[in-house]
């Protein structure tokens, strides 16, 4: 790197955050308790100029996430519609701000102009006009690295009602096989266990009671 700059603290209640003072707030712990994602969070500690601080607060991080949803919907609302949004270029305006000692909150401005035109063309039916602009805005959110349709910032898989289900359903199945297993009905018992075997579940007895593998979780 060519330069190295050192932004402003981050303070609550006055003070900066430090870990001697006892007002150090974890990311995870932030996230949970706003209930705001991390891409939001980004969003806010990167929207003032590296060398401002930035007072925190839950009501500001929320304000901050608001404003970052305004900008996703709409490249998500044009994504819908054009089936895709290809990465364009930042605008001169954006460029300009940044190249003014990194003004990250002038860029920021000129990324919601860009989004107020492409509302516009969109509600007016320019959906090529609203789909160029919509790659503008990625590019741009995509310098400050909050582009909302990078895989960086996709929202992961919850397979949990899904691990749920099965593990009712295959749980029926091991107990169909211990009552067959215990009237000494193997073929029934050996015929649940192939089942089993065939959806890609495995079967271990133990001393506990048979359990279910998928793939290499064990359940």
């Amino acid at each position: 790197a060519r330069y190295w700059l050192h932004n402003g603290w981050v303070t609550m209640g006055g003070e900066k955050m430090s870990k001697s003072l006892g007002n150090v707030l974890s990311i995870p712990n932030v996230l949970e308790r706003v209930g705001v994602r991390a891409v939001e969070l980004r969003y806010y500690l990167g929207s003032v100029s590296y060398r401002s601080q930035i007072e925190y607060s839950d009501q500001a991080l929320t304000e901050a996430a608001t404003s970052y949803q305004r900008i996703e919907a709409f490249v998500l609302r044009v994504l819908e519609r054009a089936g895709d949004v290809p990465l364009g270029s930042w605008t001169p305006g954006f460029a300009d701000a940044l190249n003014d000692d990194l003004g990250v909150p002038k860029a920021l401005a000129e990324i919601h102009s860009v989004v107020n035109e492409g509302n516009k063309a969109f509600d007016a039916g320019d959906l090529t006009g609203a789909r160029m602009l919509a790659g503008q805005v990625r590019a741009m959110l995509g310098i400050l690295g909050v582009d909302p349709l990078d895989a960086h910032w996709a929202a992961p898989t919850d397979n949990s009602a899904a691990i749920a289900a099965l593990d009712v359903l295959i749980g029926a199945e091991l107990q169909r096989r211990q009552q067959a297993r215990a009237d000494k009905d193997w073929a029934t018992a050996d015929a649940v266990r192939d089942r089993l075997q065939a959806a890609g579940v495995e079967v271990t007895d133990t001393a506990q009671g048979a359990e279910w593998a998928l793939a290499k979780d064990k359940k």
